[in-house]
């Protein structure tokens, strides 16, 4: 099997050194910002969001407990039991990429649709944007 590409992913993995990421072949900025919104819910699989106005200190203390659970040597090695690929994202990793989302080029809204079937609105009721419906 003859792989192409990596998608959804900042860095080439291990296994697959020779494999160029997405971002290597593009070769203008529009193609660059594409990508990038194009990868972003991969990067942010399955955010965890609280609710608009919780106090900072919650928020400080969530962030907290969440990224010590992942740094857990039980839930590593769980993890590698299941053989499950772990790539953690911190809340303010996460706040960047809906932030950078919602100030995506107007132009490339069209595309979501096709890429994102299920019409998934989290981030844009997280950021306040509106996405076109069709």
């Amino acid at each position: 099997m003859n792989f192409v590409l990596q998608f959804a992913t900042k860095t080439r993995l291990p296994e697959f050194s020779n494999v160029p990421i997405a971002q290597d072949l593009v070769t203008n900025e529009d193609d660059r910002a594409l990508i990038s919104m194009l990868e972003t819910p991969f990067f942010m699989a399955r955010p965890f969001a609280g609710s608009p106005g919780m106090p900072p200190d919650r928020v400080k203390i969530l962030r907290y407990a969440f990224m010590a659970a992942h740094a857990d040597p039980a839930y590593k090695k769980e993890a590698k039991k299941l053989r499950l690929l772990v790539s953690v994202a911190s809340g303010a990793e996460v706040q960047k990429l809906v932030e950078k989302l919602a100030k995506t080029r107007r132009r490339f809204l069209p595309v979501i649709p096709l890429f994102w079937p299920t019409r998934n609105r989290s981030c844009a009721r997280l950021t306040g944007s509106r996405f076109p419906e069709s």
